[in-house]
């Protein structure tokens, strides 16, 4: 079963569950608790704010699809949309990244938000008419040559015998946009092999939060989105043994 979660903040009360299927009633803390972890990265300097787009591995459940956005003018509101898969059978074989972009579940505006049931999400037990294995080929267009030897480079690690290998990339908000770090990563799990896809978890865009009253806790993902003049959040993820790679033109990570 596919259950839609939607958590936000309404004005500047807690961040907090504001629907989800009837069925889930009163076990969604604990039975999907990853989802209370992940949250805006508020503090984050950036205008516009990035729109996070993140493949999440359950404790309790098989996987966490998210797009978390951040509302401006609102008392600092952001807005995260969850589709949580229960079972290993709702995995399709094309993958999260193929999966986020083909359904462009996440809600636009508050408007959209105010004109839904909020007290009834439903439950998704859809899956596409033909098995979208094949569907997973790539952009249409072609990256630019830089941009696609990286991605060649970590499809191939993690298709051979370098699967533990982590991956920062370090993006130019000006330049690369929320559907393009998503594009590269829909490029990037088209070439792993099928049955790997579901293996790395990823994020559009993390920013390392302040405030911890001890150690940061450890990363969610395999492969992550960073600003490139972002030190702190850099440094994070390299003493994870996060392998750095610049995506811009030129520069050295």
């Amino acid at each position: 079963m596919i259950y839609e979660i939607v958590y936000g903040k309404e004005g500047t009360s807690d961040y907090k569950e504001l629907a989800t299927p009837k069925e889930c009633k009163g076990y969604v803390k604990s039975m999907f608790p990853m989802i209370l972890e992940l949250r805006y990265p508020s503090e984050a300097e950036l205008t516009p704010k990035p729109v996070v787009f993140c493949y999440t591995k359950g404790r309790k459940c098989r996987a966490i699809l998210s797009c978390i956005k951040w509302f401006a003018g609102r008392g600092g509101n952001y807005f995260a949309q969850h589709l949580v898969f229960e079972n290993e059978d709702d995995l399709i074989v094309a993958g999260p990244a193929w999966l986020i972009k083909r359904r462009r579940f996440y809600i636009e505006t508050l408007t959209d938000w105010s004109e839904r049931e909020k007290e009834n999400t439903g439950k998704y037990s859809w899956k596409p008419i033909i098995q979208p294995s094949d569907y997973c080929i790539g952009l249409e267009e072609k990256l630019e040559p830089h941009i696609d030897r990286i991605i060649e480079d970590i499809a191939k690690k993690w298709n051979g015998a370098d699967v533990q290998a982590k991956f920062v990339l370090l993006f130019d908000p000006s330049k690369q946009s929320d559907d393009y770090r998503l594009d590269l990563l829909y490029e990037l799990y088209s070439r792993i092999n099928k049955d790997k896809r579901w293996n790395y978890p990823f994020c559009t865009f993390d920013f390392q939060r302040s405030g911890w009253v001890s150690k940061p806790p450890p990363p969610k993902w395999d492969i992550v989105f960073v600003v490139d003049d972002d030190m702190k959040t850099r440094d994070y993820f390299t003493k994870h043994k996060y392998e750095p790679i610049s995506l811009m033109k030129g520069n050295e990570s």
